[in-house]
């Protein structure tokens, strides 16, 4: 090429608010740099604001380092308010260019109170990847928590906008120039639809949130179709079309740099756009938090009938079938905090709620089947009955799978998600599905904008529909076929929501008009794709993103082989919203925090296993309270066992009670709820507790009971490998807890402390017992943690295998005859790690208690509702 014209791109990113959980008095500086990997030149300015100036932001070799916060006590939100502006020349050209990854390294520094101020006294303390994804097509917009490390419990608040704001030329050739050509048309082409793309991207932001403006904005959205035919018009016309590209470019590099530096005018101090912002990102977020993650229900009936578990079976399919390593990362990622193919963690929930006090459901949900199937010309329509509005069961047509999965009913109002969909009260069956009538589908699997409205006529196969949309077969997707030249009839086949501002500002306008048949009182959440951009069918199949098609087939195809496979349960990822969430740092969580004070106390013990200590627990401490704001919790990381976990677990239980007893009378108000959380050994030690004397005053203020990995059944039926090393460690340790464990501290089954635990009903003194438990734990197997049967133990002749069937009973027993009628919660989980780590075990084992992912995911998605 003649002339070779490059990207400039801007990321403006704000500091907004320093948040301290778990840190200590001290001084503190946030800090960010480009990682020295980044192949691109990155310059930071910041933006001088008023202040002391002994404590400004500032740049320093090229990092930028924020105000010095002074942290006193333990939760703590300081603002910030710290404007940086980072440019990238990115040498690779605009046409050939799809994205760039920008990497950057925020860290957190420490600065004793008793050291001189000076910055090179500060210390180094925790650091995490942040990852802002740039296009050249489209703005990026978000505000979202960054987590430093479980030691240094804190998060910074940060908003970044970001936007291609100019492309520089660069001449190769000098003149004369030759004539106009197919290379320099399609060059034109791509360059301009780039940089108009981007300008709409950045309109599209601002006019959606024109409404947060104090005063009325009037933006005129640009065509961007339109405006293409025209510039190729004076492109044909031009005698030196060179020079004509290269006129154009600086044309629109002055649009995008004025409508960037508008936005930034705009919105750049808006505390209500960060809310929004952080609102929307906050469930995207947790979409991909809650993949691979499944649910069941059932009664506590059931436990007297119990099975083996199938769940491993259902963690290979799922493995098998791939779909995880599809799993598309948010726009702005934070390694290690965001879901992410290498982090996934498989998580099956079985639940089992008393059949006594089960309430009843208001409003049921709707199970939709996930593949639209043609109905045979001899099929009827059967008519509706009037239980059918509660719950909607659609059938399968065809040879089309049945497996569904729940939408809620309740996801309805201007206000919620942009996953909706409105259903009216009256007729929600016909007004949702009618046969032979538009079908609205909409796709829960992930937070993503694409909504196929699929006409009725002609119907698609699920082949055709799913191979259709594969990224192997876009060219010829039989979806879009009937796509005409016209603008119009575009817009009557594909409809697409426009991107959320928390991650980006896609290339497409919003909706003159909502196109809904008036006969239907029902309401779409779609937005049109109408003007947005050229009138050809090949525009609309570059916009489609691949890696999201890709992604949602693999899915489909995963649920219907755990469907033909006996699972009748609903991935946590297909639900429309994650319910009774508040966003951290949000200004709703802050008015909580403000009113829990006049909440009573809450106190959650938590418990160590063997050879632990009492900071193994704190990172569900620190998820806990920040998932819980409203709740007034106490905690009690109890260490009065640390040194003493080799021995009898009577006598730990009572050292225990008696730590509870100390901490209990040094609070101001007694605790109106007490809830126990505690990994391996210390669940047996907890279970104890609850049988002794002197914690009678305390049985009727047991809450919730949550395990992890603890070897409720012992630790027969392990490995034979395991069962080895146990020994070697008994033998060594001269350990009374690990005999105990074994059942080998009595010549009677009966008489060892494992059978009499079974028996003292523990588990029916909790109204919620929540067990964790992973099948690849060497150290403690998973049918013990998860109160199962074992395979071994059934086939097992000798009187063991009848003593283990007893001990289940036994506790299956006192859950079932519990006067609190209690709601057990099965966790099955699958860690991703390394096959190299789980040689010996001990790091599947301890996984629980280490991996920060996994803990999030476990109590913000699902068992942080039981500590309410």
């Amino acid at each position: 090429m003649r002339l070779e014209i490059f990207p400039t791109f801007q990321i403006q990113i704000s500091l907004d608010e320093f948040h301290s959980v778990d840190l200590i008095h001290g001084y503190y500086q946030i800090r960010f740099r480009s990682k020295s990997t980044f192949p691109y030149q990155f310059h930071v300015h910041c933006e001088q604001t008023n202040g002391n100036s002994d404590n400004r932001p500032c740049v320093v070799n090229a990092a930028g380092i924020s105000k010095t916060v002074k942290i006193g006590f333990g939760e703590q939100s300081t603002e910030l308010n710290d404007i940086f502006k980072c440019t990238l020349n990115i040498h690779k050209r605009v046409d050939r260019l799809e994205s760039v990854n920008v990497e950057l390294q925020v860290e957190l520094w420490y600065l004793d109170p008793e050291s001189l101020p000076r910055l090179e006294s500060y210390r180094f303390v925790s650091k995490r990847t942040l990852n802002i994804l740039l296009k050249p097509d489209r703005s990026t917009h978000c505000h979202r928590p960054i987590f430093f490390e479980y030691f240094s419990f804190s998060a910074v608040s940060v908003t970044i906008h970001a936007s291609m704001i100019a492309a520089v030329v660069s001449r190769k050739k000098a003149g004369p120039d030759p004539s106009i050509s197919d290379k320099l048309r399609h060059y034109h082409r791509e360059v301009c639809f780039r940089m108009l793309s981007s300008c709409l991207s950045l309109q599209n932001f601002i006019k959606r949130h024109s409404t947060l403006l104090v005063s009325p904005l009037n933006i005129e959205v640009l065509n961007v179709g339109r405006e293409e035919a025209v510039l190729k018009t004076e492109l044909e016309e031009s005698t030196q079309s060179w020079l004509k590209l290269q006129e154009h470019v600086a044309i629109l590099n002055n649009r995008l740099t004025q409508l960037f530096t508008q936005l930034l005018q705009l919105f750049g101090s808006s505390r209500e756009l960060r809310e929004v912002m952080l609102e929307e990102f906050d469930q995207q977020r947790l979409k991909r938090l809650s993949e691979a993650f499944l649910f069941t229900e059932g009664t506590v009936q059931s436990l007297l009938h119990p099975t083996p578990n199938p769940n491993l079976k259902y963690f290979d399919m799922i493995k098998k079938n791939g779909y995880l390593s599809k799993i598309k990362t948010l726009p702005v990622h934070v390694d290690t905090c965001d879901a992410d193919p290498s982090n996934v963690t498989m998580i099956m929930e079985q639940r089992y709620l008393p059949t006594s006090n089960a309430p009843e459901v208001e409003n049921p949900p709707i199970c939709i089947s996930t593949f639209v199937t043609p109905a045979k010309e001899d099929e009827k329509e059967e008519p509706s009955t009037p239980d059918s509005t509660k719950s909607l069961d659609i059938k399968r047509r065809g040879s089309g799978s049945n497996f569904a999965f729940c939408l809620p009913m309740t996801c309805s109002g201007d206000n919620d998600d942009p996953y909706e969909i409105l259903i009216n009260n009256g007729n929600s069956n016909k007004d949702f599905l009618s046969v032979n009538e538009r079908f609205n589908k909409r796709r829960m699997t992930d937070p993503g904008a694409l909504l196929l409205e699929i006409e009725d006529s002609p119907r698609l196969s699920p082949k055709e529909s799913v191979a259709g949309l594969s990224p192997g077969g876009l060219s010829k997707a039989k979806s879009t076929s009937n796509i005409s030249n016209e603008e119009d009839e575009l817009d009557k086949v594909v409809k697409c929501q426009p991107g959320t501002p928390s991650t980006s500002s896609e290339s497409l306008p919003e909706p003159k008009s909502a196109r809904v048949p008036s006969t239907k009182s029902k309401k779409v959440v779609v937005a049109e794709r109408s003007n947005s951009f050229s009138a050809n069918s090949e525009r609309l199949v570059e916009q489609l993103d691949k890696d999201f098609i890709a992604f949602v087939h693999q899915k489909e195809l995963c649920k219907q082989k755990l469907y033909l496979n006996g699972f009748r349960g609903c991935f946590y990822s297909d639900l429309a919203h994650i319910s009774d969430h508040l966003p951290y740092f949000s200004a709703a969580t802050k008015d909580a925090i403000e009113k829990r004070k006049f909440v009573e106390p809450h106190l959650i013990v938590f418990v160590h296993g063997l050879e632990g200590t009492s900071e193994d627990l704190s990172a569900y401490r620190n998820f806990l309270r920040v998932a819980l704001p409203e709740s007034h919790l106490v905690f009690l990381m109890s260490e009065v066992n640390q040194t003493e976990t080799w021995t009898d677990v009577t006598g730990m239980a009572q050292n225990l009670l008696e730590e509870i007893l100390r901490y209990v009378q040094r609070l101001p108000r007694p605790p109106t709820r007490v809830s126990f959380l505690a990994h391996s050994l210390g669940g047996l030690i907890v279970r104890t507790l609850c049988g002794l004397e002197g914690m009678k005053p305390f049985i009727p203020a047991l809450h919730t009971f949550l395990t992890l990995n603890s070897p409720h059944c012992g630790l027969m039926y392990n490995q034979r490998a395991a069962n080895w090393g146990i020994a070697l460690l008994q033998w060594w340790k001269q350990s009374v807890s690990l005999e105990q464990l074994t059942m080998r501290d009595a010549p009677n089954f009966r008489e060892t402390f494992l059978y009499k635990l079974s028996m003292n009903g523990a588990f029916g003194m909790f109204r919620n017992v929540l067990l964790v438990g992973c099948y690849h734990d060497l150290y403690v197997p998973g049918h013990s943690a998860l109160v199962e049967l074992s395979k071994a133990a059934v086939t097992d002749p000798s009187s063991q295998g009848t003593i283990y069937s007893e001990l289940l009973s036994n506790i299956n027993e006192s859950i079932v005859a519990s006067p609190k009628h209690t709601t057990l919660v099965k966790y099955t989980v699958a860690h991703n790690l390394p096959k190299s780590q789980q040689v010996t075990g001990r790091a599947v084992h301890i996984a629980a208690v280490d991996d920060d992912s996994f803990i999030e995911k476990l109590l913000t998605i699902s068992a942080v509702k039981y500590f309410r």
